[in-house]
């Protein structure tokens, strides 16, 4: 380059790109960080799963504690009975 007359062989280079190689070790890498983060995840759903038991039954007994609260401590009808508990043992009523 003299006289501000621009090389055009240094212009029209690119820069170098990724060689298949390292592409490879790149994916290969994501796939290992990917496989460590799944156990992760699925411990994550089943808390979640756990989580939304527990609250279920906490409003379930919420609203039989408030039915008996205003019907003279009578339990909701609907009950089940040890007819419906065929095959199931059952404890000994005193």
């Amino acid at each position: 380059m003299q006289d501000g007359v621009v090389d055009s062989q240094t212009s029209l280079q690119r820069p170098p790109a990724f060689t298949l190689i390292e592409l490879l070790v790149v994916i290969a890498i994501i796939a290992i960080l990917a496989a460590l983060l799944l156990p992760a995840l699925s411990k994550a759903k089943e808390k979640g799963r756990q989580t939304y038991c527990i609250n279920s039954e906490r409003q379930q007994a919420l609203a039989v504690f408030m039915y008996v609260d205003d019907h003279a401590d009578a339990l909701p009808p609907g009950g089940v009975s040890r007819s419906q508990w065929r095959g199931h043992q059952l404890a000994a009523a005193p």
